[in-house]
């Protein structure tokens, strides 16, 4: 029997719902830090379901995603993917780049995507009067943002269209397994 190293997660589909659990987290924010956290574990989640489901398909079928093989010591070639699947995951670029940068801060291997930076922010409803000060009941919210091209988009949206779209590429390739956990619809 293959020991456990992912704490139970085996499947494209258990890493497919730890991307909706930590867009969950992103959207309940609580602070800036909280936000910028689940915002790149987001990022690595839906960028790494590729390996997953490259791991998970017989030799035709990585060969139909990748265009290539398996290899003899069954290795997976990642490098063919976009070519052949990246239409049908139009997010993944843009995931791969943030994931890639939150997790080797410098990028030394792959040239970055051009006109695209992250951020955060807080966002305070209703709105912060500076000359009368704060109001009673002023929420404030963080959020953490996408810039392409100098283009704001909220992350939340992007990891949210990532997930819509990693779930039909699943369900398409026949990896989506029905278990306890099941998105919303």
């Amino acid at each position: 029997m293959a020991m456990d190293r992912a704490f139970g997660v085996k499947t494209p589909t258990d890493l497919y719902q730890k991307l909706l659990f930590d867009i969950d987290r992103l959207r309940a924010g609580g602070s800036s830090a909280a936000v910028s956290y689940a915002a790149i574990d987001c990022a690595i989640d839906a960028t790494h379901l590729a390996d997953w489901v490259l791991r998970a398909v017989d030799n035709d079928h990585h060969i139909r995603l990748t265009g290539k093989s398996i290899t003899k010591d069954n290795d997976i070639s990642l490098k063919g993917f976009d070519a052949v699947s990246g239409e049908r995951l139009p997010t993944l670029e843009y995931c791969r780049d943030i994931a890639n940068h939150g997790k080797h801060f410098l990028l030394t291997r792959s040239k970055p995507m051009e006109g695209i930076e992250t951020g955060r922010s807080i966002r305070i409803h209703p709105r912060y009067n500076a000359l009368t000060g704060p109001t009673k009941g002023q929420s404030f919210f963080p959020y953490a943002y996408i810039k392409v091209n100098d283009e704001k988009i909220f992350v939340i949206e992007l990891f949210q269209e990532a997930a819509e779209q990693w779930l039909q590429f699943l369900q398409e390739e026949g990896l989506w397994e029905e278990g306890p956990w099941q998105p919303d619809e």
